[in-house]
């Protein structure tokens, strides 16, 4: 792999960083057709992972608050309003910070649907795919596995610790990691794998 500039032209493109000689003697056209079959897919993929796991929190959130007002003890009824409340980071992490795949795809549309030069979209459509691809490194990462641990581990430790409550400690934290794990697991990672493929 070499990172060399070539020079931009009706046909070619700034080659993106990484990208092989064969990279840079294809054709802008189909540079960008790659691309933008990649994104059609990762957009699609991003918008029901979205939506599954904001139902899924939602559905989770009301179970616990349903528990809460059923149950008898005091004990039981903390650990369902404390379990509850985590899952609202489901859907809130959702709305706060959405794939990136999603506003990237709609821009690259746009910018095909406004421009007529083409190399200036191939541009800007590597420079889409580039970013995602970091995005769901981030989100799929060594990173996002720890935090997704530790902060059940010490929702765990809150309950245990702070009210005596290790069965719900371990039920509200060990219940937390596998759904923190799932949204990781999960999660569309096919713009790192088309970036892979792409500068080869």
């Amino acid at each position: 792999a070499t990172t060399e500039i070539y020079p931009l032209s009706l046909h070619d493109a700034l080659p993106i960083s990484g990208g092989s000689r064969t990279l840079a003697a294809t054709a802008a056209t189909s540079r960008l057709a790659f691309i933008r079959a990649n994104m059609d897919d990762q957009a699609m993929r991003s918008r029901t992972w979205s939506w599954g796991w904001g139902i899924a929190g939602a559905a989770l959130i009301a179970e616990s608050f349903i528990q809460a007002a059923r149950v008898s003890k005091a004990e039981d009824r903390t650990d369902e309003i404390v379990g509850g409340s985590s899952s609202v980071l489901i859907p809130l992490l959702i709305l706060v910070q959405p794939p990136r795949v999603l506003a990237d795809h709609a821009e690259l549309e746009a910018a095909i649907a406004q421009s007529s030069d083409i190399c200036a979209t191939l541009v800007r459509a590597e420079a889409f795919l580039a970013r995602d691809a970091n995005d769901e490194a981030m989100a799929t990462g060594v990173s996002a596995h720890v935090i997704g641990i530790g902060f059940n581990v010490a929702l765990g430790l809150v309950l245990g610790l702070g009210f005596g409550h290790w069965n719900g400690a371990a039920s509200v934290g060990g219940g937390g990691i596998v759904i923190s794990e799932a949204q990781v697991f999960t999660r569309p990672r096919g713009a790192i794998r088309a970036l892979e493929r792409y500068r080869q």
